[in-house]
């Protein structure tokens, strides 16, 4: 009964250092292990997509604002949506999408929870990041987020989730509490 044990604990310790030893990838080998795949994920969210021209990405902002899903922010061009759900509190989401060559190739946004200022340590942007990354996880699905060095050591680090040709960058701004975003294709239409 003893050896029976003894069989089962050396099995566990093993299985425990075979999975402590599990190798994880570098951003440069997760980035050229996605890019060499011939997968393309073109969804952002709510209909936005890679590729989309300039007149169909205001149409849809028409249409999704006519259902209350996409607001105009301030005075200017960039589009808010709200979040009531999947966070710790509510989250608004301002974007805009740059339009080069008339093509969704890349979207810059930021994350804040719904009133928060950079002085509420349970609404700042390091819970909020915390928050983005796990729901974006559930949203995208695909490989996890990276954490990465930011590029002054400084500053917190940053998470990227890389899938086939879809980048994501997440980076806290410490000064205003919000969190940026940054959707990138990486195999860019010329």
């Amino acid at each position: 009964m003893k050896r029976s044990y003894l069989g089962i604990l050396i099995t566990l310790i093993s299985l425990a250092i075979t999975i402590g030893c599990k190798k994880h990838l570098t951003y440069q080998e997760i980035l050229d292990v996605e890019l060499a795949k011939d997968d393309r994920y073109d969804s952002l969210f709510y209909g936005i997509h890679f590729n989309m021209t300039t007149p169909a990405f205001l149409d849809h902002c028409f249409e999704m604002n006519q259902q209350k899903i996409f607001y105009q922010y301030g005075v200017g061009s960039e589009v808010i949506i709200k979040f009531e759900k999947g966070f710790k509190y509510p989250v608004d989401f301002v974007f805009f999408p740059n339009l080069e060559k008339h093509l969704i190739q890349e979207l810059k946004g930021r994350f804040s929870y719904y009133g928060s200022n950079p002085f509420q340590k349970d609404r700042g942007s390091h819970v909020l990041i915390a928050d983005l990354v796990r729901q974006m996880e559930k949203w995208y699905g695909g490989r996890k987020f990276i954490k990465m060095a930011a590029s002054e050591k400084w500053l917190p680090e940053i998470y990227i989730k890389i899938d086939g040709n879809r980048k994501i960058t997440l980076e806290e701004n410490i000064i205003t509490g919000e969190v940026n975003v940054l959707y990138e294709d990486l195999k860019r239409i010329l």
